[in-house]
């Protein structure tokens, strides 16, 4: 499955080098152990890190992800979460669709905060706060109180 993130560059075969690059990509994400597993054998946190795995191989400029964090335990969270900040760091472009604002506290420059029946909001992180949250969210802002700090 991570190798197919090189499917622009792989004909028939996978060369040494895409093969090389893929078990740094799992080492790096802490999941060399699956490299032998098929997807339909793995969990969904297990598939998961496997996507991103993925979608960083050939270390693109730009990585769009839906939900990084979906079903991922706390540790792969923070494995993930870093990774993506180290990306940020070195200059890539990310953009996460995200139902955990403070995954978005920690890496966003930008937030849009879309609804269904109110117009989006589009501004710096500073929107990520329990009065901004509970009104487009339309839930008691005290819901958000386990956002420390925010």
């Amino acid at each position: 499955m991570v190798l197919l993130g090189c499917n622009t560059s792989i004909h028939f075969l996978p060369k040494k080098e895409h093969v090389e690059k893929a078990k740094l990509m799992l080492e790096t994400l802490g999941i060399f152990h699956l490299r032998n597993q098929t997807c339909d054998c793995l969990s969904g946190g297990e598939l998961q890190m496997v996507a991103f795995a993925r979608a960083l191989i050939n270390n693109p400029l730009l990585v769009i992800l839906d939900e990084p964090e979906s079903n991922l335990d706390f540790k792969n969270q923070y494995k993930t979460l870093n990774i993506l900040q180290q990306l940020k760091d070195n200059g890539k472009g990310i953009i996460i669709n995200t139902h955990y604002p403070q995954n978005a506290q920690k890496l966003a420059d930008k937030v849009l905060i879309m609804h269904r029946q109110k117009p989006h909001i589009l501004g710096d992180k500073s929107l990520i706060n329990r009065m901004q949250l509970g009104a487009s969210f339309d839930v008691d802002d005290c819901f958000f109180d386990y956002l420390a700090g925010v």
